[in-house]
């Protein structure tokens, strides 16, 4: 990281991550052997960009194949279309440095709860949560929602996507 001072925005983002990072190491689900981590560490880097582009997709859809996956797209450019994936991927990292790889976390845990919603999803993506429609993304964050353990990282994620794009 930079020693450049951090903008009242970026402080605001930062301190989001690291609150649902630390929201997270305190469920039982972590507590109890870490499978999501076991998961984020077994999952390649193209896992993580293609589930963090179906979350941009999600979020702020586009013209991008992800967005025209899930059934959801705009004629404007979205947060894929903008190439926000790998500077996101970097910003959920560097803001949880106490989490190494947190966005191949984030990124388990949204694919584990894809499975959740649909079993055995396919598509064109190395991602289940890249390869869910629409509607079973949102599934997939009302379940976040009903989850103690998950729902501050589920009431953030997708503000935080918003507010970066």
């Amino acid at each position: 990281m930079s020693n450049a001072p951090v903008s009242r925005r970026g402080f605001l983002g930062h301190f989001a991550l690291a609150s649902a990072a630390a929201s997270l190491l305190q469920a039982p689900e972590f507590l109890r052997g870490g499978r999501w981590f076991t998961v984020a560490e077994a999952a390649g880097l193209d896992v993580t960009r293609d589930t963090l582009n179906g979350l941009l997709a999600f979020v702020v859809p586009g013209t991008d194949a992800y967005s025209q996956a899930q059934g959801v797209s705009t004629p404007d450019a979205g947060g894929v279309d903008a190439g926000a994936t790998d500077t996101l991927i970097a910003t959920i990292d560097g803001s949880t440095p106490f989490v190494p790889n947190f966005s191949a976390v984030v990124a388990a845990i949204l694919n584990d709860l894809a499975q959740a919603v649909h079993p055995g999803v396919t598509g064109a993506f190395g991602s289940p949560f890249a390869n869910l429609s629409y509607p079973e993304k949102a599934a997939v964050f009302q379940i976040m929602d009903a989850t103690d353990a998950l729902k501050v990282l589920g009431g953030i994620l997708p503000a935080f996507v918003a507010f970066f794009v």
